[in-house]
């Protein structure tokens, strides 16, 4: 007996201890009993031998939208699909229902975005969505990501026309960065599923890219054949041995997409055809929650068209700047790898805490939220940094005390010789 089913009212019980045990490590929301009870068919169950071993719910707000909620799978069973299986029973549902589209609150976004989920901002949610937040222990300041998904994407999601240019868009490669460009662009409505054509070597890619709805090709060769836009998601180092196949299949009308660090286009040239037109763009990690920032370079033989595709591109899933060729090694040191600074310098804030007193759960929650709001500060205040930075800091401050230590241990140095190093070796790799 293995089997994802409807649940029998004699399982709440079970049930519920599962949200309970799941609960106390912050991964979902309590559930009072008779809520369960009154509930229960927006749930479906995972039954095994041992009884109910995962839960998930289908909650309906409004005529076009609902939720996924109470995602569960006892500790024992996880890692075998269970979680998927639970999810994919829900959004059948959804679909029998004619849900337009689903959402939830998460703090794994990972999971959902591997389903089809794009991250959104929780404001374009309805206000009736929160009304269990107040029974949230980090309620007012919650920390859980909002996704949203089409349930009939090539049906909901109608591309701008303006996005004509990409044609059939082809990924070779389906791995994270692939699959966040896909993913952001149909959440921008920027291409339809059907336009989006996938190769990779690794079977649950493929299926990843079959999941949300993209055509998946038999062979390099029939990806390259059957797109007018191709994007190489390929690791630098596997670049000449992906495209072997690939030379006889393009036309010089293909356009083709590099996104592999120190890549020169005279070298996609080399491997293909010197008429190919290759843009080479260096994006960032947080395209896979629809914040990248990238940079593109275009090779000799482009046109506008060739740039104005790139830029719709990323623009898609964050920002993109122009830039020549010869800077996209410091934009890789800059952007490319600049979320792992970010995140090293909130490792060292964490330990900085700790070491003064702090418990290390709270310093955590404390440091994301300070980066997350400094940056969108940054980003919407349209002030330079410097600004920004000599208005927090008050004469003989606290502050002042912080950024008086930095310069002292050479704190830019730091960062300007991390940074060079970054491009230094972003230039190795192209050789």
């Amino acid at each position: 007996m293995h089997t994802v089913r409807k649940p029998k009212l004699t399982e709440i019980a079970t049930i519920k201890q599962l949200l309970d045990n799941a609960a106390e490590g912050g991964a979902v929301l309590r559930r009072p009993l008779m809520e369960l009870y009154e509930n229960v068919r927006d749930f479906y169950t995972y039954a095994d031998e041992a009884g109910v071993g995962g839960c998930c719910a289908l909650h309906i707000d409004t005529l076009d939208l609902a939720e996924i909620r109470s995602l569960v799978v006892r500790p024992d069973l996880r890692g075998k699909a269970i979680g998927k299986a639970l999810l994919s029973a829900c959004l059948e549902e959804a679909r029998v229902l004619n849900i337009d589209r689903v959402y939830c609150l998460t703090r794994n976004p990972e999971f959902f975005a591997k389903h089809g989920f794009a991250v959104v901002d929780k404001h374009e949610l309805p206000h009736k969505v929160f009304n269990d937040c107040v029974r949230c222990s980090l309620f007012p300041d919650c920390d859980e990501i909002a996704m949203v998904r089409p349930i009939n994407p090539s049906e909901m999601f109608v591309a701008d026309p303006k996005a004509d240019a990409c044609g059939v868009l082809g990924f070779l490669g389906f791995g994270n960065m692939g699959a966040a460009i896909a993913k952001g662009l149909l959440a921008a409505r920027l291409i339809t599923p059907d336009r989006i054509w996938a190769y990779d070597v690794a079977e649950e890619k493929r299926a990843e890219a079959a999941g949300i709805g993209a055509t998946v090709a038999a062979s390099p060769e029939a990806l390259a054949a059957g797109c007018d836009t191709l994007i190489l998601a390929v690791k630098p180092q596997a670049m000449a041995e992906a495209l072997a196949p690939l030379k006889a299949a393009l036309t010089p009308k293909t356009r083709v997409i590099s996104i592999a660090a120190g890549i020169s286009t005279a070298y996609l040239q080399s491997l293909l055809d010197a008429d190919v037109h290759v843009v080479r763009v260096m994006p960032n990690t947080p395209a896979m929650v629809n914040t990248g920032a990238a940079g593109i370079a275009l090779s000799a033989n482009c046109t506008e068209t060739d740039a104005d595709v790139a830029r719709r591109i990323f623009d898609a899933i964050g920002v993109a700047e122009m830039v020549p060729e010869t800077q996209i090694d410091a934009v890789t040191a800059l952007s490319g790898s600049g979320p792992a600074y970010f995140f090293y310098m909130v490792e060292c804030l964490i330990d900085a805490a700790v070491a003064q007193g702090m418990d290390r759960g709270q310093a955590t929650r404390l440091a994301a939220q300070t980066m997350l709001g400094a940056g969108r500060l940054l980003d919407q205040s349209g002030e330079p940094a410097s600004v920004l930075r000599e208005r927090v800091t008050s004469k003989g401050g606290t502050t002042a005390a912080a950024l008086e230590s930095f310069r002292k241990n050479g704190f830019d140095r730091v960062i300007a010789e991390g940074v060079a190093a970054a491009a230094a070796r972003s230039k190795e790799l192209g050789k």
